[in-house]
C-alpha cells in the first residue's frame, strides 16, 4: 500500500510540473505581431488604408461670409460623392470645382467640375478615385457666379491623408505615429443659459500637431463672443483655457490651433463660447470633444485600454485559469498523500 500511495503522489506531482512547464512556455494570451490590435480600414474596392470619407473645411473668400464644409465619400472604385454645405449661400447658382494645387496657389484649370452651389448646397458624383484625392494636392473652390467667375467666395484644401496604416508620422497623430482613424471630427455645440446658440464645431487636421476649428452657431449675435478649448467636459470644465479660439461673430469663427487632433480626441477637452468679453462668466454654448478609440485600442488617453498589465489593446486572458488549475492539482496531491498515510497507519 505504501508503494501505491507514493506512486499516486509521484504521478500527481509529475502532472503538476508538466502543467507549469506548459504555462511558462505559452505565456499570456494576446495578439501576434507587434502586440497592438490594429484598426482595420476597409474602403470601397478593397484598397486597404484608403479613407471612406474626407471632410474639407471651406473658408470664405473676398468677404463673402460663405464658410462651411465639403464632405467627400467613396462611391465606388473610381467615384466619389462631394457634398458642399456653406453658410450665407445665395440663390444665384455658384460654379464650383476641384482644382489641382491649394487655395493659396490654385491651378485655374478645373480638374473635376461640381454641381453649382445654390443656397449653400451642392451634391455631385465625381469620376475620381478616393485614393488619388486622399494624397492631397487638390482644393475645392466656389466662384461668386457664372458672370463673376474670377471672384472666389469659398475655398478649402484637401489635406493629404496617410493611406498606409503602417506608416508613422501622420499629421495630427497621437504620440508614437499611430495613424488617425479620421482627418476631421464634428463636435455638437449645445446652447447654455437659454442662449439658443446651438450648432457645430468642425475640427480638421491642418498639419503636424495643428488643426483648424470652425464654429457654426445659430442665433449668434454681432457682438464678439470669446471662445476657447478647455480641458475637462461641459459639466466639469477647467476654467483656464487650453487653446484660445477666434471670437465668434454672427455665429461664425475659424481658428488654426497648434494642437494635434489625436490629443484633442483622446485627452478630454471641450469647446466653450462665452456671452461677451464683458460677461465672460456666462456660457452660451458648449460641446464635449468625445473620446474616440484609436488604432491599437487607445481611448480617452490610455495606452491600449489594458487592465492589469496585459497586452496593449487586448484583455488579459488565461492567467487566472492557469493559476487556479495549479492550485487545484497541488491540493489534490496533498489530499492523496494524506489519504495514503491514513490508510497506512490503519493497516499498521
Amino acid at each position: 500500500m505504501k508503494k501505491l500511495t507514493f506512486a499516486l503522489l509521484i504521478a500527481v506531482l509529475a502532472l503538476t510540473a508538466a502543467t507549469i512547464g506548459d504555462v511558462q512556455a505559452a505565456g499570456p494570451a494576446g495578439p501576434t505581431g507587434n502586440g497592438q490590435a490594429q484598426a482595420a480600414t476597409t474602403p470601397t474596392g478593397g484598397n486597404s488604408g484608403v479613407p471612406q470619407t474626407l471632410t474639407v473645411t471651406l473658408t470664405q473668400q473676398n468677404g463673402s461670409g460663405e464658410n462651411g464644409t465639403a464632405t467627400i465619400t467613396a462611391a465606388g472604385d473610381n467615384a466619389v460623392r462631394v457634398m458642399v454645405q456653406l453658410s450665407n449661400g445665395p440663390t444665384t447658382p455658384q460654379p464650383a470645382h476641384i482644382h489641382k494645387g491649394t487655395c493659396a496657389n490654385l491651378d485655374p484649370v478645373p480638374a473635376y467640375p461640381l454641381s453649382n452651389v445654390v443656397n449653400g448646397m451642392s451634391d455631385t458624383t465625381v469620376s475620381a478615385a478616393m485614393a488619388d484625392l486622399a494624397k492631397g494636392g487638390y482644393a475645392i473652390n466656389v466662384h461668386k457666379s457664372a458672370q463673376e467667375i474670377a471672384t472666389y467666395v469659398s475655398c478649402g484644401d484637401i489635406m493629404a491623408t496617410n493611406t498606409n496604416p503602417g506608416t508613422p508620422g501622420q499629421p495630427g497623430s497621437p504620440p508614437g505615429g499611430v495613424p488617425l482613424p479620421t482627418q476631421s471630427i464634428t463636435v455638437q455645440m449645445n446652447a447654455q443659459n437659454g442662449s439658443g446658440e446651438n450648432g457645430t464645431a468642425t475640427i480638421t487636421v491642418a498639419g503636424q500637431d495643428q488643426v483648424t476649428v470652425v464654429l457654426n452657431l445659430t442665433n449668434g449675435p454681432s457682438t464678439p463672443q470669446p471662445a476657447h478649448i478647455h480641458k475637462g467636459t461641459c459639466a466639469n470644465l477647467n476654467p483656464v483655457p487650453a487653446y484660445p479660439l477666434t471670437n465668434v461673430v454672427n455665429g461664425q469663427s475659424q481658428t488654426t490651433v497648434n494642437a494635434g487632433l489625436g490629443d484633442l480626441m483622446t485627452q478630454g477637452y471641450a469647446i466653450n463660447v462665452h456671452k461677451s468679453a464683458a460677461e465672460v462668466s456666462t456660457y452660451v454654448s458648449c460641446g464635449d470633444i468625445t473620446a474616440m478609440t484609436m488604432p491599437g485600442g487607445t481611448t480617452g488617453g490610455s495606452t491600449g485600454g489594458q487592465t492589469g498589465g496585459g497586452t496593449p489593446g487586448m484583455p488579459t486572458t488565461g492567467n487566472g485559469d492557469q493559476t487556479n488549475l495549479l492550485l487545484a492539482l497541488t491540493l489534490l496531491a496533498l489530499l492523496t498523500m494524506g489519504a495514503g498515510l491514513t490508510l497506512v497507519r490503519r493497516r499498521a
